[in-house]
């Protein structure tokens, strides 16, 4: 654990904006910590235009990140992720990056199209065999699943 004149002269570095998140997230610092921010701080003298472009700078963030979180999958990624969502190779890494950019909604839809295009594949396989379907039916049938995981994608998940 750090004394409160290493944190000083740690914090002596800090931006602005980070000794105001420090103050920010109290429940995430020790005591030593707050009070060394608050000094550093005292000792820049900021005005309360610095605390205002903070505030705003945090607010804007965090509507960003909103933002991100909501935002659907285009019509081009719902068409990959229901006919291609079973192959790793390709989705794996896409998914990946949904997940660390903080698209929760895109990593949802990707995983529940990926998951309905893939049984929609085994479904019209099944019939096929059964009924001794030509390719081009089957082909036809399967194709014919998208828009059925369309209208539950809009009810399950209140999508446009």
């Amino acid at each position: 654990m750090y004394t409160k004149e290493e944190l000083a002269e740690r914090y002596s570095k800090f931006a602005n904006s980070q000794l105001l998140e420090i103050l920010d997230k109290k429940e995430n610092f020790t005591d030593n910590a707050i009070a060394a921010a608050k000094e550093e701080l005292q000792k820049r003298n900021l005005t309360s235009e610095n605390v205002d472009e903070y505030i705003e700078d945090k607010e804007a963030k965090e509507q960003f990140a909103h933002e991100i979180s909501i935002e659907e999958l285009t019509g081009g990624e719902k068409i990959r992720f229901f006919f291609f969502g079973f192959v790793p190779i390709i989705n794996g890494a896409i998914r990946a990056n949904f997940r660390q950019d903080g698209y929760e909604l895109k990593l949802k839809l990707s995983r529940f199209y990926g998951t309905f295009g893939f049984l929609s594949f085994l479904a019209t396989g099944l019939i096929s065999v059964l009924a001794t379907l030509t390719t081009l039916t089957s082909v036809i049938i399967w194709i014919t699943f998208f828009p059925i995981a369309r209208f539950i994608e809009k009810k399950a998940y209140k999508t446009r």
